[in-house]
């Protein structure tokens, strides 16, 4: 049921390389070699790591500051997308659209209600006119539509 990946995809069996146990063994003998000299250097001989960093500032300082990657992102990438949602985003589409959208439709709302606010005056006999002319207008629709 189940074929074996590489007849699947039609790839030929991968015979191992010596070379390639020689590269694997090679960077764990690396690898284990930075980690011994780095616990020799930082916890042994903590003064060696002072020396180093003194006669290798700018070696020290670029690592430090992660080859300064972050600065250059930032250089390249944030702050044109900040600058450019202040003026684009915030001035013209949040100021613009968004406030005048808010905006327009309050100031419509206010004049609507200054118009309507004319009905409520308190006055009750002006209440039982318009409830009966409202009244009167629904049932002609009513009966005559």
């Amino acid at each position: 049921m189940f074929e074996r990946a590489d007849a699947k995809l039609g790839l030929g069996v991968h015979h191992v390389v010596p070379i390639e146990y020689v590269l694997m063994v090679l960077s764990v003998g690396v690898a284990a070699a930075g980690i011994l000299a780095a616990r020799r250097v930082f916890l042994q001989q903590p003064e060696l790591a002072d020396r180093l960093r003194e006669r290798f500032a700018w070696g020290h300082r670029v690592l430090s500051n992660k080859y300064y990657v972050d600065e250059a992102y930032d250089t390249v990438v944030v702050n044109p997308i900040v600058k450019g949602s202040e003026s684009l985003l915030w001035k013209g589409f949040d100021a613009g659209v968004i406030d005048g959208g808010v905006n327009g439709s309050a100031a419509v709302v206010g004049a609507f209600s200054q118009v309507i606010r004319k009905l409520q005056n308190g006055v009750t006999s002006h209440y039982a006119f318009w409830f009966v002319a409202g009244f009167l207008a629904i049932l002609s629709w009513v009966i005559f539509r």
